[in-house]
């Protein structure tokens, strides 16, 4: 990503998180790293822990929906798809490292039972990240399933 792209889209993210959380009164900041894959990570940390804990009773959905919307409106305004991901509290982060540290024991499980195992349904980002984690061992995984209800199966062999 071009860095004035990657500027640009930062800056509008930025100024639409602070104007929106601050139009609702919520106290935060924002800050903003950058992931392994050169992707901007912009981590809004919120200091209200009861209304964070309403927030983040969804399983991320809505933090996935606030990052849509900030998605869109970054499109709108420079005309380009925005790469930005969205975290609040690093609810993401620590979720993300939860489902590596799961897949790992899942692949224990099946290299100990020699037996198939199938998650349940799972968004392709969490897909994605269950397959890296697989092939990183020697074990194979496919993913089934249509729509909301594809799922990921680790197999010690490789389906056709």
């Amino acid at each position: 990503m071009e860095t004035d792209n990657f500027n640009a889209q930062v800056d509008f993210a930025t100024d639409f998180i602070k104007d929106l959380f601050g139009f609702f009164d919520i106290e935060n900041d924002v800050t903003i790293n950058t992931s392994s894959s050169g992707q901007p990570l912009i981590n809004i940390n919120i200091k209200d822990n009861e209304w964070i804990k309403e927030f983040l009773n969804d399983e991320g959905k809505a933090i996935n929906a606030l990052q849509l919307i900030i998605k869109m409106f970054i499109y709108r305004q420079i005309n380009d798809h925005a790469s930005v991901r969205i975290d609040i509290n690093n609810w993401k982060e620590e979720y993300i490292q939860e489902l590596i540290d799961y897949t790992k024991e899942i692949v224990e499980q099946v290299k100990e039972k020699e037996l198939d195992f199938e998650f349940s349904p799972m968004n392709s980002f969490e897909r994605r990240l269950v397959h890296q984690e697989v092939g990183k061992t020697g074990l194979f995984s496919y993913s089934v399933g249509e729509n909301k209800n594809r799922r990921v199966i680790i197999s010690l062999e490789k389906k056709k």
